[in-house]
């Protein structure tokens, strides 16, 4: 079969992260028997301008007739990254060029939530979406539609993540927090609770975003932040090793691929009760939950932090850490592909059905 994959977010050299969990599955997908031939098109600029999302989608546009619809090729499969606006290109293509392919949309979480109140341009191209995945039962429960043909599937992390033996002895984290440094993620909780949590703590913090500077600036007589930028995976996995947790405490986290990255290293997290959270912790067993009340956030939480690293050296702490490691391999990139794959060739395979004599 052949395939196009479309994504308003793919890494660059400036924003490496940015959208990898796509360019991810894209490597695999790649690699696999099935699919003869894939063009991945995206778009790199992180630029929220009007002038920057104007230039950026019409780059993308040009991608699409040059590289998709202006060639010999036809593609069975347009894979759709994100929601919208990018299915409105997988029916561009499919108008003009192929009106059999097949279009199948994967749901990360803020096309969902952030578009929920437009018009018909968001609602009306859902109905020509052949199958929905979404990577999380919630996500599902908040779209505006209730497919008929759907999967819940996380976006997957690498096979490398795992538990290294002899582990790390030296940790140089209490705290790893990672991802965008925004407010939904949690910034201002995670310097919030530092003011309260006991003793000297070293809390590292991978990502970037709007509330960087606010992380550099960070003052403590007692903790020290350090601010960590952008890196690759095999960097985040060291990081990982060095940390005695992973501390996320987004509002809202439809999955959260750095939960299942740094369990499968063997990382506990603690995280605030969320979709994603839900899915993966299971308190005081693999990993450690949080209340997600907004007022009171540190009152509710303070002891439950302090608990948690002053569980460190235990061996209690240890059987967490083997909890952790062995609870996620169902989100393992290996086993998701395989699980796409599948969705690519039922349909297609429907069609085939259809277009049988008699």
């Amino acid at each position: 079969m052949n395939l196009l994959v479309l994504s308003n977010m793919k890494p660059s050299k400036v924003h490496v992260a940015y959208g990898l969990f796509v360019q991810n599955q894209v490597d695999v997908l790649n690699k696999m028997d099935e699919i003869d031939h894939l063009l991945y098109l995206g778009i790199t600029s992180v630029d929220k301008s009007f002038a920057g999302l104007l230039k950026k989608y019409l780059l993308l546009l040009i991608q699409l007739f040059t590289q998709a619809i202006f060639t010999r090729k036809k593609f069975d499969i347009i894979h759709v990254h994100y929601y919208f606006p990018t299915i409105l290109y997988a029916l561009v293509y499919k108008f003009l060029r192929n009106p059999k392919t097949k279009i199948v949309v994967t749901l990360h979480g803020g096309d969902v939530s952030k578009y929920r109140n437009l018009s018909w341009i968001y609602r009306a191209p859902n109905r020509f979406v052949d199958h929905h995945i979404f990577v999380s039962e919630g996500l599902r429960n908040g779209f505006f539609a209730n497919p008929s043909s759907y999967t819940v599937l996380s976006a997957g992390i690498l096979d490398s993540f795992e538990l290294e033996r002899p582990q790390v002895s030296e940790k140089v984290f209490d705290l790893l927090m990672v991802g965008r440094l925004v407010i939904n993620k949690g910034t201002d909780r995670l310097m919030a609770l530092l003011e309260k949590l006991e003793g000297e703590l070293t809390v590292g913090v991978i990502g970037d975003g709007v509330e960087a500077r606010a992380i550099e600036q960070f003052q403590s007589d007692r903790h020290k932040l350090v601010r960590l930028g952008l890196c690759p995976p095999e960097q985040m996995k060291q990081y990982f090793y060095q940390s005695k947790f992973v501390i996320s405490l987004s509002r809202l986290e439809s999955f959260g691929l750095v939960m299942s990255e740094a369990m499968a290293c063997g990382v506990p997290v603690i995280a605030t009760k969320s979709v994603g959270a839900f899915i993966q912790v299971q308190d005081d067993y693999n990993g450690f939950l949080l209340e997600n009340s907004e007022e009171e956030f540190v009152q509710d939480n303070v002891q439950k932090v302090q608990k948690c690293l002053d569980l460190y050296g235990t061996p209690a702490y240890q059987e967490v850490v083997d909890n952790a490691a062995g609870s996620n391999g169902c989100f393992k990139l290996g086993h998701i592909i395989i699980e796409v794959v599948s969705i690519y060739q039922k349909l297609l395979a429907r069609d085939e059905t259809r277009d049988l004599p008699g």
